[in-house]
């Protein structure tokens, strides 16, 4: 295998700087789905109370409770609107499991470090410095797993690319999108 990647380092060293620039702007760039009738699910969910950190902060105060996060990329400036971009919608535990959002949370900071997830791995790193963790517990018997799907439905995000509803994506895989 490394003789395909000599090859192909050799051809990208021949690319001009300016086919080079394109590709690493090309290297942000991601698609989100902004579906109004999926977006009309936020009326199925139950009431959540989110809580926002950014991601990396040192020893946070995380819950030892089930609950649902997402990522997303804020970029925030006094002279901006404000703004988010959903990357992932995850779950910390379930009727039956007892992971908890502050396990979760480790979790993800080992994963930028560790590559086990090379999707998730590649978001936590080229965002590194942009990312916010936000999370909302759920109460103890009702299905984390449930909301994750109405999450990912609603928001369609990029780095997930399981837990939407049967239906979903399978729409999502007839339009190229999963």
């Amino acid at each position: 295998m490394s003789e395909f990647y000599d090859v192909l380092d050799q051809d990208i060293e021949e690319q001009s700087q300016d086919d080079k620039r394109l590709a690493y702007i090309s290297k942000y760039r991601r698609e989100f789905v902004l579906c109004p009738s999926f977006i009309r699910k936020k009326d199925e969910l139950p009431d959540l109370v989110w809580n926002t950190i950014k991601f990396n902060e040192p020893s946070p105060n995380l819950p030892d409770h089930q609950g649902v996060y997402a990522f997303s990329i804020n970029v925030e400036h006094g002279s901006l609107p404000s703004n988010s971009y959903i990357l992932y919608v995850g779950k910390a535990g379930d009727t039956t499991s007892n992971n908890t959002i502050k396990k979760r949370y480790r979790d993800y900071i080992r994963e930028a470090r560790v590559q086990s997830r090379p999707k998730i791995h590649r978001m936590l790193n080229i965002w590194a410095g942009h990312l916010t963790y936000h999370y909302a517990e759920v109460p103890n018997g009702v299905s984390t797993g449930d909301i994750e799907e109405q999450l990912t439905t609603i928001f369609i995000p990029p780095y997930n690319t399981n837990d939407f509803l049967v239906e979903v994506r399978d729409l999502l895989k007839g339009a190229s999108i999963l």
